[in-house]
């Protein structure tokens, strides 16, 4: 059935084995040619089984199609605390007047393309993103690597839009090879930086790194912010790019015909608000409870486990 066929695909090997065929260095893909000739893992799944997943895959459909997702969460909670008046949309604009004394010597049009945007009136200071975070390239930490010589690397794979802390345990390993530069201003991935797809402008896919993945390999399709915390708390930044306002701010940084990516300039200079630090607190405190509070991150963990034992030993002896 294709409920059936949906979970088998869901399941972590046959995702991994998926990726390793995948090719092209800037985004990994599979053609369709690749995928008719992949073989399914050739287990033994009792009918009970087959049954159960189309239950299960309708429980999964109708949480999905119900429920509200982070970037919706996180637009209500940020409308509530720091927009004017509650004010609960955007002012879209197509064009901006300057005037001379704040051209800065400058006339190139891309040097100002962030004040294009599509703005909100905040109720606090907001400040452009180079004055609190600072944007960090890393290299692999050698310390970090496994007895085999290998070691975990993020992938664009890895960013999604519905979670807000990276996931450890999705992350695969690959072969460990010495070859970045020693040079001291760069350094290894942190916990609490804050990364986010270079390509296809895609804020909402922002994520935090958390104390198990720090030294990790990074791909270069993925830029990592290091927030100043003296003024700016990880998860606020992250829950930020979450939001229509964050994500229409990265878009407009956002360059090229097919693959667009995003021009770190640009997005040095996008404007955020900054509540004191309490009130951000306040406010990420809220989003995640409401968001790991749901019946979605329930009804996920049972989907989860579901796939798990739909092919493991014991389905297969049932």
């Amino acid at each position: 059935s294709s409920a059936l066929l949906y979970f088998l695909l869901r399941n972590k090997t046959v995702r991994q084995e998926l990726s390793y065929q995948a090719k092209n260095s800037t985004v990994p893909t599979i053609t369709i040619k690749q995928l008719a000739k992949y073989l399914l893992p050739n287990v033994a799944i009792p009918h009970p089984k087959k049954v159960l997943a189309e239950r299960v895959y309708e429980d999964w459909l109708a949480v999905v199609t119900t429920s509200k997702s982070m970037k919706t969460i996180a637009d209500e909670v940020f409308t509530r605390y720091l927009l004017v008046n509650g004010q609960n949309e955007i002012k879209k604009i197509n064009y901006v007047i300057i005037p001379h004394t704040k051209l800065h010597r400058r006339w190139d049009v891309d040097y100002y393309l962030t004040l294009l945007k599509p703005c909100a009136e905040w109720n606090v200071r907001c400040k452009r993103l180079e004055g609190v975070a600072e944007f960090q390239p890393v290299i692999p930490d050698s310390s970090v690597v496994d007895g085999s010589g290998s070691i975990r690397r993020l992938k664009l794979k890895n960013l999604v839009e519905n979670e807000l802390y990276l996931q450890p345990e999705e992350i695969e390993s690959e072969e460990y090879v010495n070859d970045s530069p020693s040079k001291e201003s760069i350094t290894f991935l942190e916990q609490g930086d804050v990364v986010i797809p270079r390509i296809g402008g895609i804020a909402a896919k922002a994520m935090i790194v958390p104390a198990s993945l720090r030294g990790i390999d990074v791909m270069k399709q993925i830029i990592v912010i290091r927030p100043n915390r003296e003024n700016i708390i990880p998860e606020y930044l992250a829950l930020y790019f979450k939001t229509s306002w964050g994500d229409e701010q990265v878009k407009a940084c956002t360059v090229g015909i097919g693959q667009a990516f995003i021009q770190q300039a640009s997005l040095r200079r996008i404007l955020v608000p900054i509540p004191s630090l309490e009130l951000q607190m306040k406010i990420v405190k809220e989003i995640t409870q409401r968001n790991q509070g749901s019946y979605f991150t329930e009804q996920k963990e049972a989907v989860n486990k579901f796939i798990d034992e739909l092919i493991s030993q014991k389905a297969t002896t049932e």
